[in-house]
């Protein structure tokens, strides 16, 4: 889900499942780094592995509320596993990183600069975040679409989109 939204670690982790609807994850602005609201548009992937029965999308196992740590932990397993499938060593990486993986491939799948901009949910600057308002959803959901396709498509390429719950 990380890669998918392009989120922040603790503004996805910590989301309510409230915060999930019609597809649309919408990060309120009390959890959001710069205080704006965020609109994520989820595909077919998004929405399947959003679905929870619970009050969190990503529910702690020990306590009432969500599960913000231990993902280091899971990280480190997911790196293992990544080791292991590319039969070589992997270069560390950080959940930031994905954010940077996005950013570094939304042109080259036709995302707009300042489209990916609001998708990463980086304020504007200057005078275009004094006078430009418009929150370009219908930009912003065409180019999650195109994010999740892209990432399908290296799934079905590496031959892990069906371990990965991905569409196929």
């Amino acid at each position: 889900m990380l890669l998918l939204t392009a989120a922040r670690r603790n503004e996805l982790f910590g989301a309510r499942s409230s915060e999930m609807a019609d597809g649309v994850w919408t990060l309120p602005p009390e959890r959001s780094k710069n205080g704006e609201a965020n609109y994520v548009t989820l595909g077919p992937w998004g929405r399947n592995l959003a679905q929870t029965n619970q009050e969190w999308l990503f529910a702690s196992p020990r306590i009432d509320g969500p599960h913000l740590f231990g993902w280091f932990k899971a990280r480190d397993r997911v790196h293992s596993r990544m080791e292991r499938f590319a039969g070589m060593e992997v270069a560390r990486w950080h959940f930031h990183d994905l954010r940077r993986t996005f950013r570094s491939h939304a042109r080259r799948i036709g995302i707009d600069r300042d489209i990916a901009e609001l998708m990463l949910n980086h304020k504007r600057k200057g005078l275009e975040g004094i006078y430009d308002r418009n929150m370009e959803f219908g930009l912003r959901a065409k180019g999650f679409a195109a994010w999740e396709e892209f990432l399908v498509a290296i799934a079905l390429k590496a031959g892990v989109a069906s371990e990965l719950d991905a569409p196929l």
